[in-house]
C-alpha cells in the first residue's frame, strides 16, 4: 500500500469524463476556503495561533493542540451559520464545474458537514452561484448521530453503492475510502494534512491525481460531450436546488 505523498503523472496525465457521468466535489477545502477561515476563529475565539502549513493533520485536536473539551466547542461554533456563510470561495473553481455542467456531466456537492447546517451549505452556494446539480450529506466520518438527524445523511455505504466517474476530495480518510471502495478516478487537492496519510492502493495508482488547486484540474481534466448529452445537457445551474431524496452536504468538510 503505497502513501499518495508525490504528485504521480498530474501534469503528464489526463482524466477523461464524459456527459452523463457524475462527479463528486467535496465542499471545503475543495470549493470554499475552510481552514484557513477556521484558523482566524481559532485565534479570534480560542487564543491560539496556528500557521496553515503547520496544519498536518485532519484531526483537527491533534493539528490546533486542543483538549477535547476545546475541540467539541471549537466544532460547535465552526458549525455556526455566520463562520458557515462567511467562507471564502476557492478561487478558479466554479468556471471548471460549470464547463463540466455544460458537458453534461452531473456535478454533486459531497460534504461531511452535519445535516443541522443545511440550511446555510445551500445558502451559500446560492449566494456564491455555486454550479452544480445536487447537494449529498453523508456521513464520512462517523460524526453524526441520530439525535443530529443523521438520518437524512447517506452512510459510506450508500455512497459506495453510487456510480462517480470522478471524485475530488482533500481529507485523507475520504481520499483512502474512494480508492479502496470506489472505481472513480481521484484528484487529491493538495493541503497539508493530506501530504502523508493517503492510502492508495497498488491497483488504483493509474487513477489518482495530485493537483495544487482548480487550474492544474483544469487542464488535468477533459471533459467530453456525448452526442447523447450534446443537445439536452443543461446549463450550469446559477442557484442551489433542491436536493433529490436524502440528497442535499470535519471539522467542516
Amino acid at each position: 500500500m503505497a502513501k499518495a505523498r508525490s504528485r504521480p503523472g498530474a501534469r503528464n496525465r489526463k482524466i477523461v469524463i464524459d456527459g452523463g457521468d457524475r462527479v463528486y466535489v467535496d465542499l471545503d477545502d475543495v470549493l470554499a476556503e475552510t481552514a484557513r477561515t477556521l484558523l482566524g476563529v481559532l485565534e479570534r475565539d480560542f487564543g491560539k495561533k496556528v500557521l496553515f502549513d503547520d496544519v498536518r493533520h485532519f484531526d483537527l485536536g491533534r493539528s490546533l493542540g486542543l483538549e477535547p473539551d476545546e475541540l467539541a466547542e471549537f466544532m460547535n461554533r465552526i458549525h455556526q451559520p455566520d463562520v458557515l456563510l462567511a467562507l471564502p470561495p476557492v478561487e478558479g473553481a466554479f468556471p471548471v464545474l460549470e464547463t463540466w455542467i455544460r458537458a453534461g456531466c452531473e456535478v454533486c456537492i459531497v460534504t461531511g458537514r452535519p445535516s443541522s447546517t443545511q440550511g446555510p451549505t445551500r445558502e451559500w452556494l446560492e449566494r456564491h452561484a455555486v454550479p452544480h446539480s445536487g447537494v449529498l450529506f453523508v456521513d464520512k466520518y462517523s460524526r453524526q448521530s441520530a439525535a443530529r438527524g443523521a438520518s437524512v445523511a447517506l452512510s459510506l455505504d450508500e455512497l459506495s453503492a453510487m456510480p462517480f466517474a470522478l471524485a475530488i476530495d482533500d481529507a485523507p480518510t475520504m481520499l483512502s475510502f474512494l480508492l479502496e471502495r470506489m472505481t472513480a478516478s481521484v484528484i487529491i487537492r493538495d493541503r497539508p494534512w493530506n501530504r502523508t496519510d493517503v492510502r492508495v492502493p497498488r491497483d488504483a495508482r493509474d487513477r489518482v491525481l495530485r493537483c495544487a488547486g482548480w487550474a492544474e484540474i483544469a487542464v488535468s481534466v477533459k471533459a467530453r460531450t456525448c452526442p447523447r448529452t450534446r443537445r439536452t445537457a443543461p446549463a450550469a445551474p446559477r442557484s442551489s436546488r433542491p436536493a433529490p431524496s436524502r440528497e442535499g452536504a470535519p471539522g467542516a468538510s
